[in-house]
């Protein structure tokens, strides 16, 4: 079903998150980005830290399409 994109905020979290991308926790207090979107029929709002977005922006829909939530490989420095 396509996905198609509607805003991005960046809020301030006021409680943690799960980031969509990583899986790891959005903690209190840090800013990150809400992705707001429609699923065929269905709303959906997922919330990703600016880093984990920052290594999407290349990705072509056949990265989109084999990426599994929450499984993205970050360096940890």
């Amino acid at each position: 079903m396509p996905w198609t994109h509607l805003k991005d905020t960046m809020p301030v979290a006021r409680k943690q998150h799960e980031c969509w991308l990583c899986g790891k926790v959005i903690e209190k207090g840090v800013k990150h980005i809400r992705r707001r979107g429609v699923c065929g029929n269905k709303h959906t709002s997922d919330r990703m830290h600016i880093e984990c977005d920052a290594r999407t922006k290349d990705w072509d829909d056949i990265d989109w399409g084999t990426f599994s939530r929450g499984t993205l490989e970050l360096d940890d420095d």
